[in-house]
């Protein structure tokens, strides 16, 4: 699950900033991200994950790479 995971996180952070070569420690902000835009991240995440997710996690957690590590540790958190 965990390279999954790092795969959808990079890869909505690819689509909504329209940077292919994104890496996933760019950070998310600093690559000219903006809070409407780490919704839309969050909202893509979120599909193909299946489960929603704090809309402040993206604020915390910039970079694609400290973002999917995240989810990765809720998920493994009992419920």
């Amino acid at each position: 699950m965990s390279l999954d995971v790092r795969d959808i996180t990079l890869a909505a952070y690819r689509q909504v900033l329209e940077k292919a070569d994104l890496a996933a420690e760019d950070d998310f902000f600093d690559q000219g991200g903006d809070s409407i835009q780490a919704i839309e991240v969050l909202g893509l995440i979120e599909a193909e994950l299946g489960y929603e997710l704090p809309v402040g996690l993206i604020f915390t957690y910039r970079t694609a790479e400290d973002l999917a590590g995240e989810i990765i540790e809720m998920a493994a958190q009992p419920s």
